[in-house]
């Protein structure tokens, strides 16, 4: 069988819809064809015509090593010779950057946009998983919001002390420039991120049947992730919260184990709910697809668990997101710049740099170092704009 019979044969009417421009453009079509068929391995290498020589190709092969090239019609028959298996998900910036991939329909860019969304995600969930605090004793928080009121409250959570410790180490003037200049170090120092959705807005359009109504004009829970830092996140969450008068709830379709154990731990700590229990409402979120009640703003979609079907308020957490805010916004006059009056530090950094120099320096860099934080605080990390 032709290798283009095998294209056709695989993915049908898709391959023709897809592969517009084949002509120099292997990669492109081949890693998203990988990305939609997980069970094909992207394969680097080259192909080879006669009278042509050797050209540097993409293609597919399935799982019994046949080969599916998705861009074979911009080559007579010839040879293939593979390199190597490449990974599509590692080279979804290059997918999405890429001049064609405006040229794809929505629902296809909507498609590879969320599953670059998810492999950043899954990605963090792996790094937090695996990565050993770098932090003597307990370590010290601080918390960052993103909120835009009739939208979105998004929350994360940062280790400071994994930020100091890292800076701390550095070995002269350089290599401290460099680690405040790089992003990845904040990156890194993320250990929760919250992020949530106003459902009176899902409730207007498309995302009506995955909220059922407007739950009590609720911000509800879409992702979380706080590996051994739940109750903290949630905490932090709600303290925000209560300073906007916002009521929080859960998922309106999915809640994994832990983050139900700590809705219901929510319950237990604070009786400010949404709906009210008093007439006309019940207590709990009125089930859209069968309403008992008669206003239309406790309308939403249920769990049928009394936890997951309220929206929480808890005042008392307000002081503690208060000292995370402190915490961080602090951060740099109260952790770092002290460390310039350590003799070993001040050493290690400025080296044998007359002392009125070294003075001017050491001011220099903190304001350079105090800049670059700030700079990474505002743009509000890890969330995309």
């Amino acid at each position: 069988m032709k290798v283009g019979d095998l294209v056709k044969g695989y993915f049908g009417k898709e391959i023709g819809e897809l592969v517009q421009r084949p002509e120099g453009n292997c990669f492109f079509y081949a890693a998203l064809l990988a990305l939609i068929h997980p069970e094909l391995k992207l394969i680097k290498g080259q192909h080879s015509q006669q009278y042509k020589g050797d050209s540097a190709h993409f293609w597919l092969e399935d799982a019994a090593g046949k080969i599916i090239d998705p861009t074979a019609s911009q080559y007579k028959p010839g040879t293939y010779t593979k390199d190597r298996e490449v990974s599509p998900e590692r080279n979804l910036g290059h997918i999405v950057g890429h001049p064609l991939f405006g040229t794809l329909s929505k629902d296809f860019q909507k498609k590879i946009k969320a599953h670059k969304r998810e492999h950043i995600f899954e990605n963090w969930r792996k790094f937090l998983k695996e990565e050993q605090e770098d932090s003597s004793g307990a370590p010290k928080l601080g918390a960052h919001v993103d909120f835009e009121a009739g939208y979105r409250l998004n929350l994360i959570l940062l280790d400071l002390n994994f930020m100091k410790n890292h800076l701390e180490k550095s070995a002269n003037i350089e290599e401290f420039i460099k680690k405040i200049s790089n992003k990845e170090l904040y990156e890194k120092a993320v250990v929760g991120y919250i992020e949530t959705k106003y459902i009176p807005l899902l409730a207007k359009g498309a995302g009506r049947p995955y909220v059922g109504g407007l739950c009590s004009n609720t911000y509800m829970v879409a992702r979380s992730m706080a590996p051994r830092r739940g109750e903290q996140l949630y905490n932090a969450l709600l303290g925000f919260a209560a300073t906007k008068d916002i009521y929080i709830s859960s998922d309106r379709q999915t809640v994994k184990p832990g983050a139900d154990q700590r809705w219901s731990k929510i319950d237990q700590q604070t009786d400010d709910e949404v709906p009210s229990s008093s007439e006309p409402y019940k207590g709990q979120f009125d089930d859209a697809r069968d309403p008992t009640t008669k206003p239309k703003d406790d309308d939403c979609r249920i769990h049928g668990i009394d936890h997951l079907d309220k929206g929480y308020r808890d005042d008392k957490q307000v002081d503690f997101y208060k000292e995370l805010e402190y915490n961080l916004n602090t951060f740099f006059e109260n952790e770092i710049e002290p460390l310039f009056d350590e003799p070993g530090f001040f050493s290690r950094i400025l080296g044998n740099t007359p002392e009125n120099k070294a003075n001017r320096l050491k001011m220099k860099l903190l304001k350079y170092g105090k800049a670059k934080f700030m700079a990474w605080e505002l743009a509000g990390m890890p969330w995309k704009k």
